[in-house]
């Protein structure tokens, strides 16, 4: 089960380096040598039962570039069998949980920017790129994580916000999906992959 996971692991890891591949070294006007790059930090998140959540932290930076490319990809792994568990697997069948994300992680990304960002008018969920990026799209919602204390959303950059502002995470707790998810024990914790 181990090399398993471990082969899992590294699967996503190439993956994230092989799309993030630069065209090498170039050399700019002032000929100083810059090169491209791609590094790679995880997280894993505490969580119950049987799923291993990881986040993983990806800054690529191609060379010339007047920054980096800063953005998430999470892992939920259900170490009892050692596959990935998704977002479908989670939910009963035809429970539109991506419509009850929506303005619940609005709200929270709404209450984060003012906190972080202070403007002088506050911002709300209504907010144009808020509203843009936390919108019921799969696209919006494509890293995720099962922890303990409820369903982890995470946002790059340009996302929700402009680059200056970073990317955003926010905590969806279960209690707000009612009856809706199929992926737990009567305590709580999650155990076994529901199919």
């Amino acid at each position: 089960m181990q090399a398993r996971l471990n082969a899992e692991i590294k699967s996503e890891v190439d993956g994230i380096v092989n799309a993030n591949r630069g065209e090498g070294e170039i050399i700019d006007a002032n000929s100083i040598a810059q090169s491209s790059s791609v590094n790679v930090d995880y997280k894993i998140e505490s969580s119950h039962g049987s799923i291993l959540p990881i986040v993983f932290t990806v800054s690529a930076y191609t060379a010339g570039a007047a920054h980096p490319n800063n953005f998430y990809q999470t892992l939920n792994l259900d170490l009892a069998i050692g596959e990935e568990v998704t977002l479908a697997e989670f939910f009963k069948p035809g429970t539109k949980y991506l419509e009850i994300f929506a303005p619940l992680a609005a709200q929270a990304v709404a209450k984060e920017q003012n906190i972080r960002l202070e403007p002088d008018t506050p911002i709300t969920a209504q907010d144009e790129w808020i509203k843009g990026g936390t919108k019921a799209e799969a696209t919006n919602y494509q890293n995720y994580l099962f922890t303990a204390e409820g369903i982890k959303l995470f946002f790059d950059p340009y996302q929700v916000a402009s680059y200056a502002a970073g990317g955003f995470e926010v905590l969806l707790p279960y209690a707000a999906f009612g009856q809706q998810i199929i992926y737990s024990s009567a305590e709580g914790e999650f155990i076994i992959k529901i199919k």
